[in-house]
């Protein structure tokens, strides 16, 4: 048992070092300060969700149907959370081979791994699922048993999803654990889980806003406990243990204590899969053939080769993921849910606005995007090998400066073509959309570029250092909220038609694209041909 609660002490450790490094955050009373300022900035927003549910549910009668939701959205949550998580502790830890040669057992590594995910997934179940039951629980009649039911309630939650999470992730493992693209569901995981966030942020808004439709589900026969409870019956096991029921809390507990069992006996499998077919280093399979060599254009290898820096690294993927598509994502779920009506869209009211809002929709990607200020930041200590490559500093500026207008405008494409579907746009509003997102995405795919030359960071430490805790990204975030302004201003100053507004303003971002473009590669190629690692 002290093995056991050591090496569960380990992993521990050894996750908050790396979460704590990732953020570039010191070690002491500053770092740990930071940790409880986060989570209290993350809990209080939770706790008035919680409330603002809570009271109408109240109000038909029905106050637990907020534990079954909130039980429901944390499962899925910790599941989308697990999944990531239980591929990189077990299959791409580097400590796997080191803890097999002590004299512990299969079985207590496995579960030490395993516990630790589960505190994991505990601390995020204390922010879904903790503020609904604590809210619920103090608003009824308050004694010892319903207090030490909601607290078993709150341990054993993280149980079911963390199950789930390894049964997913044991035959997936089977099928690309020796594959070159490992990273792929760990990726694939990561965009899932904040899909996932997206819509229950866009769809819990929406009932928040409006209480008479929730009030309305209620008033249905069925009523929203088991239209929601039904296709998932631990929920409703769950809420009705937190009531009292003694059969019902049988039958939660029963299936909790049967999961943890089955962990423990698929413990052997899985330490034996991450030991051999799941190797940390991956092995990968080489193909025997003849060796040919193909001219290919040196821009076009260039581009391939910033591609594959962002694709190789799950880190640099999902931050250019977002950074491109969030909103595609955003726009798409809130269409689907209904935050965003087509006849809202469409309405009269909006007529003179259509183009404005067509062409901030299109221009979204660039502006939300930053993906040149760490273009030079994200090749880290490899960043030599460019610097003896037989091309010309300003092809090695230029194509990092392609390869972000690639990504930035395959999304503006993809809102483009959504747009015109929903949206009744004229041919006029539709070109004026392209050539003021054209000019927005040159300008600043330019100007973000002279950010990253000064501030090259290459030593970095941790992939999230470079993509995201770095003074860059607030840098050209910053650039942007003056660009904002500048633009608000030209509109008080200059009062015209919005067509004649698009028009100027990307006659100015043109302008200011031609005058970016002559300092990079005309001035600032002399100081990133200073840089050095």
């Amino acid at each position: 048992m002290n093995k056991f609660m050591s090496l569960t002490k380990l992993q521990l450790k050894d996750f908050f070092s790396r979460y704590q490094s990732g953020l570039n955050l010191k070690k002491g009373i500053l770092g740990k300060g930071l940790f409880i300022v986060v989570g209290l900035l993350l809990l209080f927003p939770a706790i008035q969700l919680s409330q603002s549910l809570y009271t109408p549910l109240a109000m038909v009668g029905y106050p637990q149907i907020l534990v079954t939701l909130a039980y429901i959205g944390a499962v899925i949550a910790m599941l989308f959370a697990a999944i990531p998580f239980i591929m990189s502790i077990f299959f791409y830890s580097k400590d796997i081979t080191f803890l097999s040669s002590l004299p512990i057992k299969e079985s207590a590594i496995v579960l030490s791994k395993l516990s630790a995910i589960y505190i994991y997934l505990l601390g995020m179940s204390a922010f879904i699922f903790g503020p609904a039951l604590a809210i619920y629980t103090i608003n009824q009649e308050m004694n010892i048993l319903l207090i030490l039911l909601s607290l078993i309630a709150f341990i054993v939650s993280p149980i079911l999803p963390l199950t789930i999470a390894t049964l997913i992730i044991l035959p997936i493992m089977r099928w690309v654990g020796g594959s070159k693209r490992r990273n792929l569901f760990s990726i694939l995981g990561s965009i899932l889980f904040l899909f996932f966030i997206v819509a229950l942020q866009l769809i819990l808004s929406r009932f928040q806003s409006d209480p008479e439709r929730m009030q309305q589900l209620l008033a249905q026969p069925e009523g929203l406990l088991k239209a929601v409870g039904k296709p998932f019956p631990p929920s409703l096991w769950l809420t009705n243990m937190v009531q009292g029921s003694f059969v019902d809390m049988i039958l939660f507990l029963g299936i909790t204590i049967i999961l943890v069992l089955l962990l423990q006996g698929l413990s052997k499998a899985i330490y034996r899969k991450a030991m051999m077919s799941f190797s940390q280093e991956g092995s990968v399979s080489i193909k025997e053939g003849s060796i040919y060599y193909k001219k290919r254009s040196v821009g076009l290898q260039l581009i391939r080769r910033n591609f594959f820096i962002i694709t190789s690294n799950p880190t640099f993927f999902l931050n250019t993921f977002l950074n491109m598509l969030v909103p595609v994502l955003v726009f798409g779920i809130s269409m689907f849910t209904g935050e965003t009506s087509i006849e809202a869209l469409n309405s009269p009211l909006l007529a003179p606005y259509r183009v404005l809002i067509f062409a901030g929709v299109l221009s979204s990607p660039a502006i939300i995007s930053n993906i040149s200020a760490t273009a030079i930041t994200r090749e880290g200590k490899a960043f030599w090998e460019t610097k003896v490559l037989p091309i010309s500093l300003k092809d090695n500026l230029r194509y990092r400066v392609i390869t972000t207008m690639i990504l930035n405008l395959f999304g503006s494409l993809l809102l483009g073509i959504g747009s015109m579907f929903i949206m009744d746009l004229s041919a006029m509003d539709i070109l004026l959309g392209i050539v003021v997102t054209i000019s927005l995405t040159l300008f600043l795919a330019t100007v973000d570029i002279v950010i990253n030359i000064f501030r090259p960071m290459l030593n970095w430490t941790h992939p999230t250092a470079a993509v995201k805790n770095n003074m860059n990204v607030m840098i050209s975030l910053a650039l942007r909220v003056v660009i904002g302004f500048g633009i608000y201003g030209i509109f008080m100053v200059v009062k015209a038609k919005n067509e004649t507004m698009i028009i100027l303003i990307s006659g100015i971002f043109f302008l200011l694209y031609l005058l970016a473009r002559h300092l990079v590669y005309k001035v600032f190629v002399k100081k990133f041909k200073e840089i050095s690692i």
